[in-house]
């Protein structure tokens, strides 16, 4: 589990004001909450001409949308908004224009930094920009139009990635892994017992874009059974080497034939979903709000989110995890339009946010944050910028803003067997932190994945290590630093 501290200052007031040409920003400040909704991106583009499904928001300030013309939201183009400075100048890209397939469309988007992202799409494709959304090149495929989907794909590592949907051939489900950056990539057959040919299996939900997630080397993909069995999750600990499967049954709500909607994790165990009935979109059905403390097998109880409003009025589709705090913010509808909750203490107890909601008929369909205290939330016709006060971290305050490159000592140190090692970033890095024995021969990978700006700590567990001298070894972009640390049993 790795934890990150950031520091927010104090918030501003209500304010209004426009920002260059492109920029219309209407903010709305909730408490300590700040929220600015978004008229228009690109220059002439309005946000009410568009549906967003998915969004990615890096440490560093870049963010990537994806949107689809509501005018002809199956059949016409696709673009992504793309922003390198936290979202007050946008710039449009092209992804694909569609050739009239009645169900085109990009279901999830992930990426590495401003220039390299992929986009799953709703025909089975898996398309990459490495020049900031200039050109997409088609790298796996698992097409056959108006049946197959690809329903998510993410990064389990520095250049590993992790795709799924639904296949058109006698595999149904397909997996799919890279481990040179989204170049070359290999189907998974192996699976445990529980087949992914069994008849009506199918992966995750492009409806919400959140239905798969990723922490490090770990991946969730959740799959839904319309043949009246519990939806379930297979997951890998390796970056996509190895999957294991597990059935999901919530406490409340529909005992079969549900799906989840939407999927987050704040570190290897401790996550949330959201789900409901598959194949029904009625306002009247519940979407119901768990928690889970084992990895995903087990959930806890429906959570209320607004207890005493009826549901209709108060309906989540997504929910996020800011990692590093015990901050979980779900966003949704209601029968005004959008709506957003706020947890500070794990999603026990929690506040309505209230968004700017341009009319009834919107939504917000997914939530992103870059550090834990700006974020986005994106919908039908809807795209909001939040802002949150300081957020509680989940251990100590080791916290001021890096400066400079630093790798603290372990501590405890002698330990047994469980340590945490500290260190510092001065910008947002692709980050490993690898575990040798005294021979030089890598035991253990402690932590692989971006990190922004600021101060992190990485709890080890050695209890498969023998007693003796190791040392430990972080990369950041060009900075190496190794330490030595020992175990004693």
């Amino acid at each position: 589990m790795l934890h990150s501290a950031h520091f927010g200052g104090s918030m501003r007031r209500l304010i209004i004001f426009a920002v260059g040409l492109q920029l219309l920003l209407v903010a709305l400040a909730v408490g300590q909450v700040q929220m600015t909704q978004i008229l228009a991106l690109s220059a002439g583009d309005s946000v009410k001409n568009y549906q967003f499904r998915s969004v990615e928001y890096l440490p560093s300030g870049v963010i990537w949308l994806q949107a689809a013309p509501i005018s002809a939201l199956y059949q016409g183009d696709n673009y992504v908004f793309l922003s390198t400075d936290n979202g007050t100048t946008w710039v449009k890209r092209l992804v694909y224009k569609n050739s009239g397939i009645s169900s085109a469309g990009i279901s999830m988007i992930t990426a590495k930094d401003a220039n390299t992202a992929f986009v799953a799409l709703t025909t089975g494709e898996i398309l990459r920009t490495t020049n900031a959304g200039v050109k997409w090149d088609t790298v796996t495929s698992y097409s056959t139009p108006d049946v197959a989907f690809a329903d998510g794909v993410k990064y389990v590592g520095q250049d590993s990635l992790v795709a799924y949907g639904d296949a058109a051939d006698a595999q149904g489900v397909f997996v799919t892994r890279s481990v040179d950056g989204g170049k070359t990539w290999t189907r998974f057959t192996n699976f445990p017992t529980d087949s992914l040919k069994t008849d009506g299996i199918y992966a995750g939900s492009v409806t919400y874009g959140g239905a798969m997630e990723a922490y490090g080397k770990t991946a969730w993909l959740s799959l839904y059974n319309t043949s009246n069995d519990p939806p379930g999750i297979l997951k890998t600990t390796d970056g996509g080497g190895t999957w294991s499967w597990f059935r999901v049954t919530l406490p409340s709500g529909p005992a079969t034939n549900y799906s989840i909607l939407s999927l987050t994790f704040k570190d290897n165990n401790t996550g949330f979903a959201v789900s409901r009935r598959a194949y029904s979109t009625s306002t009247n059905n519940s979407n119901y709000l768990c928690k889970t403390t084992d990895g995903g097998k087990t959930w806890s109880d429906t959570i209320s989110v607004q207890p005493g409003v009826g549901h209709v009025d108060a309906k989540p589709m997504t929910v996020r995890a800011i990692r590093g705090t015990n901050t979980v913010v779900a966003t949704g509808f209601g029968t005004s339009g959008s709506k957003a909750w706020i947890s500070y203490d794990n999603g026990t107890t929690w506040t309505p946010l209230n968004p700017p909601s341009p009319s009834s008929a919107t939504d917000l369909k997914n939530v992103a944050f870059g550090s834990s205290t700006q974020g986005i939330m994106v919908g039908l016709q809807n795209v909001v910028k939040i802002t949150l006060p300081g957020a509680t971290t989940i251990e100590d305050p080791w916290s001021s803003v890096a400066m400079m490159y630093e790798l603290s000592q372990n501590y405890p140190n002698p330990f047994n067997p469980s340590t945490t090692i500290r260190f510092s970033l001065p910008s947002e890095q692709l980050v490993t932190l690898k575990i040798f024995n005294v021979l030089g021969q890598e035991v253990m990978t402690a932590f692989e994945g971006r990190l922004g700006v600021g101060n992190h700590s990485v709890p080890l567990d050695a209890s498969k290590l023998t007693s003796g001298t190791y040392f430990y070894q972080i990369h950041a972009g060009s900075y190496v630093e190794t330490k030595k640390m020992l175990l004693l049993r």
